[in-house]
């Protein structure tokens, strides 16, 4: 499973996934796009192929990754 956390900006939101270690296994920089976020995650599933359909929990917003990039 993976967990991702995302930093909402004016124009564009800071998402890091990472896996069941801890370790991260994507980070991205992406304009604020609904399009574009839904894909960043569907290209979780696909490499995942776990077969479990997506999971998007919402929390409350608080201290968060940054991007490094």
């Amino acid at each position: 499973m993976y967990c991702s956390g995302v930093d909402l900006l004016n124009n564009n939101s800071c998402i890091t996934t990472l896996n069941d270690a801890g370790e991260i296994v994507k980070q991205e920089r992406l304009p604020n796009v609904p399009e574009v976020i839904l894909a960043n995650f569907a290209s979780l599933t696909r490499s995942a192929q776990s077969g479990r359909p997506l999971e998007i929990p919402v929390v409350s917003p608080g201290p968060g990754i940054r991007c490094l990039n």
